[in-house]
């Protein structure tokens, strides 16, 4: 099972990776000037910024935080037990503004800490397959900010 979830996680990475402004940067180890903020289109691996790819061990639930340039983009968020840990993380990584919060669906070990990390990090937008759910953990989210539902070949970056 365990496998299984790595492994769903790796193919969502690697979707985004493919849609993003980072995608050659993946494999990059120095730091790379962005050649987009000169107006100019990047043309090899060397114009694009590295990304950086933290993976939180929250047990059974997912969380991955994804690093661009300035920017930052938080891929679910584990159960509600999780959040301290997860404002944690955004507070030592000086994060204090979210890009985008991406919630792959209403189950409670993928939305449980959101509330909790938009607390420490407000997200320009938060994206989920639904705007609604009968749920109390998912109404605290809505309550806190407005979700927007993605349509097919909605693409975004990041840095």
């Amino acid at each position: 099972m365990k496998n299984s979830k790595i492994f769903s996680t790796l193919i969502l990475l690697l979707c985004l990776i493919t849609i993003s402004s980072c995608s050659f940067p993946f494999f990059a180890t120095t730091n790379i000037p962005n050649v987009e903020k000169n107006n100019t289109t990047p043309t090899s691996i060397q114009d694009y910024l590295p990304l950086t790819v933290t993976f939180l061990d929250l047990g059974q639930a997912d969380c991955t935080l994804l690093q661009c340039g300035e920017e930052a983009m938080l891929i679910d968020s584990g159960n509600p037990d999780d959040a301290q840990k997860i404002y944690s993380v955004l507070k030592k990584q000086e994060i204090n503004q979210l890009k985008a919060v991406i919630i792959t669906h209403a189950h409670e070990d993928h939305y449980g800490s959101i509330a909790a990390a938009l607390a420490a990090a407000p997200a320009e937008v938060v994206y989920a397959p639904v705007d609604h759910d009968n749920s109390e953990g998912f109404s605290d989210i809505t309550k806190r900010t407005a979700i927007t539902i993605p349509e097919v070949g909605t693409s975004f970056t990041l840095g």
